[in-house]
């Protein structure tokens, strides 16, 4: 929404996006961590032309990823147990095969029952396929426990078929519900609830059923291929399951808040300021509308509505609350403002503020359910990305309803005004928020003393108007919003039968005109004072945080100033990490080495001995590796004693980490491929992406994590 925001609560992975605030924090531009799998992806793209119906194309790629991977693990197991009854019936096969070669028969005897077991099926033979003709082998196969495990693979198959047939029932019935969403907001919010609880439902479900198909999965995988099992592996399975379980229904049982914290912002009353509740009651009135109940007015560069309760700095307000920007208005005139409290009046009047209320509690509750799921490891993938599906499918529905809503809107503003006046202020708008952006941060050109305050007209005049890319760019942008619902300020000039260009916008960015601030607040220096102390406090910290961001690391200046922010950090390498992997290959080494003395070909010798040495330099290069091993984390790198070489944050585009099993594995993508950084490693081609655990660390692994993630995006700590 470029003026309007009724919509800020709904949530994107769990973060309320808003559109600018000054408690906001800057950096480098690399990727927040995210220490659990795939749910760190956020709803992006172009929007539709005409502002409707035609959805991202990253949604429908996004669906089709979600859907593969949440099929993945279910297709897996069916397949899996479906051909295992033929492996374990080759096994039978093989065993009596032996059976018969080692025994004292006579060699046509031998020959005849080979012949005849040929032709026995033994998983036939379990369910009754040989009446009465092989009762003797049929009792063995139970006595000796195959027969059993022929029904328990057949159960496998039929669990493993449920779930498949579950995330097909589950996907088709959401594109179902998805598509008779984008009917009407009402269905919108009916059918999200249902899907909701289809998501949630099927994702415990699929948890439920993988826990004990994978864990009997991977006993009869290793059974089938090397005669053992991992207890260890199946009773991670088991707990991790149970956990991702005991998670999600904390989850659902916990109570959502439904309010906004508004730091630096006061209720303003009809006392305290009487010429602008009057203008709004008079707009209500003509709009045939209830006045709000609320006024809230903040230092945030947004204008919005909610029924969802506010926290300010004075006091928490419930009921229909307006939000109104203070640094807008003083650059705003008074009916360019009104017609934003037009927009903002016909959310209310649409009941489009029904949709956050709605909304609020669902999507926090499905990210919450994810992100519970995603701790659990690989035993919670499928359900995880069926989560993922849901959203993506919703995403479309949402992004069309939220755009017819707001053209809606903007045809009240001009209602109210004019089609004229309504669109001046969506183009003022989008300018001076630039132009306010600029002078708090100074990116991109001169950095007013007192942004929001003083007059933004020479940051337009010195920055803005040179740049004709800027204006070129203004009319496809639109403000963004975590299901990317507002149409580009093009699509709504054109709705609202405006036609502007370039020398219309600059025209508007330079003109001077009474502001609403002054025309309705009049005693507003004293209403706000604490506010504006609290917003230069935040704009020094965010200054402060940008010239981190934007200090060079390569020079001796930027390396002293960094240094300052981000001391360097040293961690010893945790023993086992070492001597694990020394000892279990000295042990495989050892192991081809007694093989090589005790055989006695010549070939055989050679090769074991060649096998025993390669083991023991393996071992040595593993030690020589870690031996003392330390990792030091600076200002723009991090080392280790066993690298090649440091890793340059400078060319770290996103930083990852996935937690499985009390561990955390990061991963690094890279802007450019850069050779192996691990000495004696075996692959020598050049990658951009290079991950590690952080179980090798002698230090608790998610502190560890958070200041990696601080150091590359360079985020000062508070």
């Amino acid at each position: 929404m470029q003026f309007a925001c009724s919509q800020i609560p709904i949530l994107c992975n769990g973060t309320c996006v808003a559109l600018y605030s000054l408690s906001g924090s800057v950096g480098r531009h690399v990727q927040r961590p995210a220490v659990h799998p795939e749910t760190s992806q956020r709803l992006s793209g172009s929007p539709a032309k005409s502002g409707g119906a035609a959805a991202p194309q990253t949604l429908s790629r996004n669906l089709w990823r979600a859907s593969l991977k949440g099929m993945a693990f279910p297709v897996g197991l069916l397949a899996f147990f479906s051909a295992a009854p033929a492996w374990l019936n080759y096994r039978v096969h093989e065993s009596i095969e032996s059976t018969i070669e080692r025994s004292t028969l006579a060699a046509p005897q031998k020959t005849s029952r080979l012949r005849e077991l040929a032709g026995i099926d033994f998983s036939r033979l379990e369910r009754g396929a040989y009446p009465g003709r092989y009762a003797s082998l049929r009792a063995n196969l139970e006595s000796t426990g195959i027969g059993p495990r022929f029904r328990r693979l057949e159960w496998g198959i039929r669990l493993s078929a449920l779930l498949v047939g579950i995330f097909l029932a589950f996907f088709g019935t959401t594109l179902a519900m998805s598509r008779r969403a984008r009917r009407s907001p009402a269905d919108l919010i009916v059918m999200y609830r249902w899907g909701w609880l289809l998501a949630t439902s099927a994702a415990l479900a699929k948890i439920f059923l993988l826990i004990p198909l994978l864990a009997y999965g991977i006993y009869e995988l290793t059974s089938l291929a090397a005669n053992r099992f991992a207890p260890q592996l199946i009773l991670g399975i088991v707990i991790g399951g149970c956990a991702a379980l005991w998670r999600s229904a904390a989850v659902l049982l916990r109570r959502v808040p439904l309010e906004f914290n508004e730091p630096m912002s006061r209720p303003v009353s009809a006392a305290d300021a009487p010429e602008l509740w009057a203008v709004l009651r008079e707009a209500s009135s003509r709009l045939e509308t209830d006045p709000p109940d609320n006024v809230v007015i903040g230092m945030k560069q947004n204008f919005y509505v909610t029924e969802l309760s506010v926290r300010s700095d004075l006091a928490k307000v419930d009921g229909r609350t307006l939000f109104l920007s203070l640094p807008l208005m003083r650059r705003l005139s008074a009916d360019e403002v009104l017609a934003i409290v037009g927009h903002e009046l016909g959310h209310f009047i649409g009941e489009d503020t029904r949709i956050t209320r709605e909304f609020y509690p669902m999507r926090f509750k499905a990210n919450e359910t994810l992100r519970a799921i995603a701790r659990s490891g690989w035993v919670g993938w499928s359900s995880v990305h069926s989560l993922l599906f849901f959203q993506w499918s919703f995403g479309a529905a949402e992004q069309a309803t939220s755009r017819e809503r707001e053209l809606k809107a903007d045809q009240v503003a001009a209602r109210l005004t004019s089609p004229a006046i309504a669109a001046r202020a969506l183009v003022r708008f989008q300018i001076f928020n630039e132009a306010l952006n600029v002078g708090i941060t100074g990116n991109g050109g001169r950095r007013l003393d007192h942004p929001l305050v003083e007059s933004l007209r020479p940051i337009i005049e010195q920055n803005l108007l040179p740049k004709e890319d800027f204006w070129t760019r203004l009319f496809e942008e639109s403000t963004p919003h975590p299901v990317d619902s507002h149409p580009k300020l093009r699509v709504r000039l054109d709705s609202l039968g405006q036609s502007l260009g370039s020398a219309e916008a600059k025209a508007y960015a330079v003109e001077e005109a009474g502001s609403a601030y002054s025309s309705w607040l009049g005693n507003g220096d004293a209403l706000f004072a604490e506010q504006l102390r609290k917003a230069e406090q935040a704009i020094g910290k965010i200054r402060s945080r940008t010239a981190v961001a934007e200090a060079d690391v390569e020079t001796e200046e930027g390396r002293q100033f960094l240094a300052a922010h981000f001391p360097e950090r040293r961690w010893k390498l945790r023993r086992l990490a070492c001597w694990l992997p020394v000892v279990f290959l000295a042990l495989v080494g050892a192991g081809f080495a007694v093989g090589a003395v005790a055989s006695v070909g010549g070939i055989p010798k050679a090769c074991l001995a060649s096998a025993a040495l390669l083991f023991g330099w393996l071992a040595f290069g593993v030690w020589r590796q870690h031996r003392n091993g330390e990792f030091v984390l600076r200002a723009g790198s991090l080392d280790y004693t066993g690298w090649r070489r440091p890793l340059r944050f400078s060319n770290v585009r996103t930083i990852r980490g996935v937690q499985t099993y009390g561990t955390i594995s990061v991963t690094f993508h890279l802007n450019e491929k850069e050779p192996p950084f691990w000495r004696f490693s075996l692959l020598l081609f050049r990658r951009k992406r290079f991950t590690f655990s952080l179980g090798m660390i002698d230090a608790k692994k998610g502190d560890v994590f958070k200041l990696l993630h601080q150091y590359i995006t360079r985020q000062v700590a508070e």
